[in-house]
């Protein structure tokens, strides 16, 4: 598990993170940013993602390949959601997340991933207004 927070500048870091997920990445995570995982499209991605859990305030996930430095990949899951904002802004500036390898952790033998790549992202399901009779009549 792991908190990020949005940042004056719009970047968002790790506000909490435990020391397995430190050592799972290989580094200690206080004010990184999260985004600095993700290169190129998948970082837009991934930026887009976190923007319409805070903006709709409902969680999203994402299935990426993560890999070591000696080229093995594991397949992980990252869920964003909000979480309850003090100051009751109009948007979320701070956000739960879970980091999860779907594999037995064996396989990375003790190395840190460093390279990610989205596979997959299921954002916010939207508000869907439940449909509604309309009365018609006629004087016919």
């Amino acid at each position: 598990l792991f908190v990020i927070q949005r940042s004056d500048e719009g970047r968002w870091l790790f506000r909490n993170a435990g020391d397995q997920l430190n050592k799972l990445l290989g580094r200690d995570l206080g004010q990184h940013d999260c985004l600095d995982f993700w290169t190129g499209h998948d970082r837009r991605m991934v930026e887009s993602l976190i923007d319409s859990v805070r903006e709709s305030r409902k969680p999203g996930i994402l299935h990426a390949t993560g890999d070591t430095l000696t080229g093995t990949s594991v397949n992980i899951e990252l869920t964003f959601a909000p979480l309850p904002n003090p100051q009751k802004a109009a948007n979320q500036s701070r956000l739960l997340g879970l980091y999860q390898v779907l594999q037995p952790q064996l396989i990375l033998k003790g190395r840190p991933v460093w390279r990610h790549r989205v596979t997959a992202i299921y954002p916010p399901k939207p508000d869907r207004q439940p449909p509604q009779v309309r009365l018609v009549a006629s004087n016919d």
